[in-house]
């Protein structure tokens, strides 16, 4: 949700990995910043070119469900192709990637594990927290990131 005192509108992004909701929130200078809420079904392949979602962007904000597993940042996890790809991305880029150290899927003969986060480009999230307010399978998650405490924008 963002308030309606923020000047924002919805875009349309279409990618054949993620279901995504994303919006521009405006800024001076035309320094608009994208927060995109994707979400990537557990048994949909994640291809590398599936993350040019920072392209041509300078500031933005991927996160979500991305069903993506590596013992970077769930240490007790199954390791899965997507959990590879994104953690191989972050590091060729330079992107963060922001996960809660708190579990935020739960799964009755599994490990508990993380697979909601966020990578972002241009911007620092300050805290990040996994909440355990619902009765589901998976926690919500709180990212937080100062609009006035952006890095520069990588190349």
């Amino acid at each position: 949700m963002i308030k309606r005192s923020i000047p924002h509108h919805e875009i349309k992004i279409n990618n054949p990995s993620f279901e995504i909701s994303a919006i521009k929130i405006e800024r001076p200078n035309n320094n608009t910043i994208t927060v995109i809420s994707a979400y990537r079904p557990p048994r949909k392949p994640l291809l590398p070119q599936d993350l040019h979602l920072f392209r041509n962007q300078n500031y933005v904000l991927v996160a979500g469900d991305l069903n993506a597993k590596h013992v970077s940042w769930s240490p007790n996890t199954q390791q899965n192709v997507a959990g590879h790809i994104i953690r191989r991305f972050c590091d060729s880029t330079g992107f963060p990637l922001s996960a809660p150290l708190e579990p935020t899927h739960f799964h009755k003969s599994l490990n508990n594990t993380v697979i909601d986060m966020a990578i972002s480009k241009g911007m620092t999230i300050t805290e990040v927290s996994s909440i355990p307010e619902l009765s589901s399978d998976h926690n919500p998650v709180l990212f937080e990131v100062s609009l006035d405490n952006f890095t520069s924008p990588a190349s």
